[in-house]
């Protein structure tokens, strides 16, 4: 069964709707976000829905989120996100990175930099919980 090109503009369509959705939510009730937004609020690196959280689609990267350093955006890969919870813990991971760049002027070529976020970024967000799945 072949797919038409509408079909899949309106599940990317459905896909980027549904993550922004989620995207809200965690941003009003989840309580490692809310520190993390307040605290880079705080060191003047606001970050706002739709300005720079954000959802895109990361078809074939095998990516789930990443963080913009030349943008600031801490981004939600739609595609790879089918719930809250998942959302909810990019968005944190990403967030991490976000704060670290706001705070320490990381330079992101740098790998041992780079490892450093990432060590914080698991650590923070809560992939290290015994009561995260390896699959998430």
């Amino acid at each position: 069964m072949e797919t038409s090109g509408v079909e899949v503009e309106r599940g990317a369509a459905r896909q980027y709707a549904d993550c922004m959705a989620w995207v809200e939510v965690a941003v009003k009730t989840n309580p490692r976000i809310r520190t993390l937004m307040e605290a880079l609020e705080s060191k003047g690196c606001p970050m706002r829905v739709g300005v720079n959280l954000l959802c895109e689609p990361c078809a074939g990267t095998g990516l789930n989120g990443g963080f913009d350093a030349e943008h600031a955006e801490a981004v939600v890969c739609q595609n790879a996100v089918r719930s809250q919870a998942k959302v909810e813990r990019i968005l944190a991971h990403e967030l991490v990175h976000a704060y670290d760049h706001c705070r320490a002027q990381v330079d992101w070529s740098y790998l041992p930099h780079c490892a450093c976020s990432e060590v914080r970024a698991a650590a923070l967000s809560g992939e290290c919980s015994l009561t995260v799945s390896k699959f998430m």
